[in-house]
């Protein structure tokens, strides 16, 4: 099976597709949508992949519909060098800050190996298996293909059998493949499943498996910006929404996850975002076109990644009020606006909503009578 990767991978991510469900076993409908668009998806061991799903969507970006899939059954997604990862959303928030944590420790001046040593644990090739192999072997072979000792292991590629917390469980997974991936891409997608991670050892001719932290940021830093720029930190600062920050001067410097930080970076220079799939209508007015079939939980999460709009609510705050997040919701938009979207999204839902800007504020309907 041919796989999608680099320029194509991100571009079949946001080409619009449509989808129709019924009764669909999770792990079938995404190895046919996976094979259909040549886009390498991973399912993750702990989410079900026997629970069935319902969904009409239509106009989205394959990208956006993996996301609702994902929410809809209660999982996240991340995408991990040519590969989406769906897996618990805990996991797929901290899986990329990760991957970008290892890779940098071979770059630069404080690199954890020499140059050459470097350059070939980043070399990237495709890692497939079979169904019943068992993912304790799997790692053994890729750490033996990249040079690698795990561990107290004497040979490249073995993994201790311990009853530590550093021991990989036994298990049988389904096939799947990854594509194009460094050593590190492979570890992390792997070992992920288990709550692990792993760390560079002896000048990364090992590596140590360790449990995965709780919260994984990284630190990036904006040297010199120009004033023009500095005033749209200045604006957009409210929006970190409590991100580890410092402005002086012209350096700006943020704390976060690596999806967090690009979204700083978008916000800062909006100009640089390639990934929309549609241009912004003129004179900055939304409208939405579209068809779509879910639950409505999942649409207050997949429609923000379709536009600029922000669904600021507690979720707690509204099931406690009795509305049915879990409620279907069947749509069909054309050239609407935000206020006609809300209008259709919200009626009868037991939610009250107020625009400002491009954000929606939702409350329990009761609170605001």
């Amino acid at each position: 099976m041919r796989y999608l990767t680099g320029s194509e991978f991100e571009d079949a991510l946001s080409h619009p597709v449509s989808l129709s469900w019924q009764e669909r076993p999770l792990r079938l409908g995404l190895r046919q949508l996976s094979e259909s668009r040549e886009v390498a998806v991973l399912l993750d061991r702990r989410i079900d992949p026997e629970q069935s799903l319902t969904l009409g969507l239509s106009k989205l970006s394959l990208l956006d519909i993996l996301s609702t899939i994902a929410t809809e059954c209660g999982a996240g997604i991340s995408v991990v060098g040519n590969t989406v990862y769906v897996g618990p959303v805990k996991t797929a928030a901290r899986l990329r800050t990760l991957v970008e944590l290892r890779s940098n420790e071979l770059v630069g001046e404080n690199a954890v190996a020499g140059t050459k040593r470097s350059f070939e644990l980043l070399r990237r090739s495709s890692l497939i298996w079979q169904d019943l192999d068992r993912p304790s072997d799997i790692v053994a072979g890729s750490c033996r293909e990249a040079g690698l000792q795990i561990g107290g292991g004497t040979q490249p590629g073995t993994v201790p059998q311990t009853n530590s917390p550093e021991t990989i469980p036994h298990d049988l997974w389904a096939a799947a493949t990854i594509p194009h991936a460094t050593i590190t891409e492979k570890l992390i997608l792997l070992l992920a499943q288990f709550d692990l991670s792993f760390e560079w050892q002896s000048a990364a001719t090992h590596i140590q498996l360790v449990p995965m932290p709780d919260q994984v940021t990284m630190r990036r830093t904006w040297p010199s910006l120009t004033r023009t720029k500095r005033a749209r930190v200045s604006e957009i600062l409210p929006q970190l929404r409590g991100l580890p920050h410092d402005l002086r001067g012209s350096r700006l410097e943020v704390t976060g996850t690596v999806e967090q930080l690009e979204e700083v970076d978008r916000l800062i220079y909006p100009e640089r975002d390639t990934q929309r799939t549609a241009p912004r209508p003129a004179g900055g007015e939304l409208n939405f076109t579209f068809e779509i079939r879910a639950q409505l939980g999942s649409l207050l999460k997949a429609l923000p990644e379709k536009s600029d709009i922000r669904f600021e609510y507690d979720e707690a705050a509204l099931t406690d009020a009795g509305v049915q997040l879990d409620r279907g919701v069947e749509m069909k938009m054309k050239n609407a606006s935000l206020q006609e979207l809300c209008e259709a999204l919200f009626k009868g839902s037991g939610i009250a909503w107020e625009i400002t800007g491009r954000k929606v504020t939702l409350t329990p309907a009761s609170k605001t009578q």
